[in-house]
Order: C-alpha cells, then structure tokens, then sequence
C-alpha cells in the first residue's frame, strides 16, 4: 500500500521511507501565505464558509496548474508554494492580496489581511517512486513559516494592515536584480517563532 505524501513538517521531522526517496538537494523559493482570523470569520457563518472554500479551492487549482508552480499546499489558514521562479511567487503573493480583497468587497466579514512571507534556500526534494510526485523539507521552509507570528505580533503592535509581503535577505538578492521597480523597505530585527536561529534580514517588499 503506497504512503500518502510526507509532510515538510515544522519540527524538520517526518521523512518516510519505503516508496518514497529523497532524491536531490534544490535552491527554491517559497511563499508562505496566511489569512488572518479565517477560522473566527467562518464561526456560524455556513453561506460564507462555503464562499471562502471556494475561492481557495479554485486559487489552489489556478495556481497549482503553472508551470512555475513546484507545490502548493494547503496550511489550514493559508498557502504554502514552492518554485524555482522567484519573481513569479512574488507575482503569486500580489495576485493573492488583490484576490482575497475583492472577496471581502463582495462578503463583508470580520476576515482580517493577508499576511505573506518569502524566503529563498536550498532544500531536499523528496520524490515517489515511478511518479512525479514530489515534497520538500528543509530549514528554509520552517524559517519561512516561523517568520509569520513575529509577523503578526508586529503588524499588531505597530496597527498596520495585514495585507503585506516581507522577505528574507537571501530572497530581496536573488529577486532585486532582476527589477528595478521593487522597493525593499528594511524591518527591525525580530525574533523568530519558537526560538527558531536565524541572522536573516527582513523586509517589506512593494511595487514602486
């Protein structure tokens, strides 16, 4: 009986074995994207739980079908998506934001911003065996996950809208070169979620 697909979990735990192989090492970006209080705007409110499935039902699909698209997983209040293509995950988290705006225009409710965090690093790939299926873990991705509550903690306290997109050092390099219509605006030092080490920079990235 095949193993469902391993998990990159936050402990950086979790690899199986048996049909599954971790394969090759890869520098990849990822997006971790979160919606704050979607679990508190759908209490009791079945119309609008259904509405909110669907729009990131039909955003997983529309994204998973890109080429550029490595993995898009769903993370309960949000998106985690890998890709090689930097620039076009940042498109992703614009395309995102704009997205779950125009739904709130059109389903008033006490959903809050969009949170997005961008990080750039090198992580094994774990493949199936006679598929094209394929999983990811590595210290990147906690990184980038670990970022969001300091995140949000921070947004909180300096009262600014949670639509926003942050990025570590590693990613502004890779992306900042290759336009000149980015502004990278440096964000105080922060530390990260559940103790996790990290010396990357971060910043708040806008179309300028």
């Amino acid at each position: 009986m095949k193993k469902s697909m391993p998990e990159a979990w936050l402990a950086g735990l979790g690899r199986q074995c048996g049909d599954w192989l971790v394969s090759y090492q890869s520098d990849l970006s990822i997006l971790h994207a979160d919606l704050e209080n979607s679990s508190g705007a759908v209490k009791g409110q079945d119309s609008f739980r259904n509405a909110l499935l669907v729009l990131r039902s039909d955003l997983q699909a529309e994204i998973q079908s890109q080429p550029a698209c490595e993995r898009i997983k769903d993370q309960g209040d949000g998106f985690l998506i890998f890709s090689t293509d930097s620039m076009w995950l940042f498109e992703i988290a614009v395309r995102l934001e704009n997205r779950f705006k125009e739904f709130k225009l059109r389903n008033p409710s006490q959903l809050g911003g969009l949170r997005c965090v961008l990080n750039r690093g090198r992580v094994n790939c774990i493949e199936a065996v006679g598929t094209k299926e394929k999983d990811f873990e590595g210290d990147a991705i906690i990184e980038c996950v670990r970022i969001d509550q300091p995140m949000k903690a921070y947004l909180r306290e300096q009262k600014m809208s949670g639509n926003q997109i942050w990025c570590t050092e590693r990613y502004k390099i890779d992306l900042e070169a290759r336009s000149p219509h980015l502004r990278f605006t440096p964000l105080p030092d922060l530390p990260l979620d559940k103790h996790f080490q990290s010396e990357s920079k971060l910043f708040q990235i806008a179309v300028a």
